[in-house]
């Protein structure tokens, strides 16, 4: 090997050693909060927006899906807690250590899963357009 190829390579690995330190340093510097809230926002998003159809939730069989977000609008107005136990089998299998707490509000009621009130250092709240009106908030908590 000459001098230029060998001066190349080095100069290649200081380049990737330098870029590698930068972005260990702007990591370490971003906040963790910053990301489990994100997680919590991403987890309602997710939640709110996966489709299946009615009779899944026992409901009349219909022949189109519907947003998740519509079908639990349904289940608050009826108070049959259909669509709050199914958001409860979503978290514990999002978060199995069951440090995560739900409130949901649509037309005036409201439902709780492994909601206490107190001790929680995170939420995330998302308001969902319904499509027979309205709009269904979710609230996830995280301690």
């Amino acid at each position: 090997m000459n001098r230029k190829g060998f001066t190349a390579i080095m100069d290649a690995v200081i380049f990737i050693v330098i870029l590698s330190l930068a972005v260990s340093a702007i990591s370490h510097m971003h906040d963790e909060r910053t990301q489990d809230d994100s997680a919590l926002y991403e987890s309602c998003d997710i939640l709110m927006h996966y489709r299946l159809y009615p009779s899944h939730l026992g409901y009349a069989t219909e022949d189109r899906d519907m947003l998740f977000s519509d079908l639990w609008a349904l289940s608050i107005t009826a108070s049959d807690g259909k669509g709050t136990a199914v958001a409860g089998k979503y978290l514990s299998g999002i978060f199995p250590q069951g440090d995560v707490g739900l409130e949901v509000e649509y037309g005036g009621k409201t439902e709780y899963v492994n909601y206490s009130g107190e001790g929680w250092t995170q939420s995330a709240t998302r308001s969902y357009a319904v499509e027979y009106g309205g709009e269904i908030t979710l609230t996830l908590y995280r301690k």
